[in-house]
C-alpha cells in the first residue's frame, strides 16, 4: 500500500519530503505502518488528489455593504451598562 507523508520527516532512515508518496516493502512491521498513521506522520494516499487547505470565503461584493450595515445598526440598538 501507498502512504503519502504529511510533513517532512526520515522514516526508516530515509529522509522524505512533505507530499512524497512511500511504499513499504513487503514485510514491514504492520505496528510501525500503525504507529506512523496515529502520529499522523503518513496517511494513506488516495488516487484522487484532494485539497486540503481551504480558503476562508467572503460574502458576494454586494452582501459586504448589507453585512456592514447590519452590524452597524446592531452595534447601535445594543445597550452598554456601566
Amino acid at each position: 500500500m501507498k502512504y503519502r507523508v504529511l510533513y517532512d520527516t526520515q522514516i526508516a532512515g530515509k529522509f522524505l519530503a512533505k507530499d512524497e508518496v512511500l511504499d513499504f516493502k513487503n514485510g514491514t512491521d504492520e505496528g510501525f505502518i500503525a504507529r506512523l498513521l496515529a502520529n499522523k506522520v503518513i496517511e494513506k494516499a488516495s488516487l484522487k488528489q484532494e485539497p486540503k487547505a481551504t480558503q476562508k470565503q467572503e460574502a458576494p461584493i454586494e452582501n459586504q455593504e448589507e453585512i456592514k450595515q447590519d452590524a452597524k445598526e446592531t452595534k447601535n440598538n445594543t445597550k452598554s451598562y456601566k
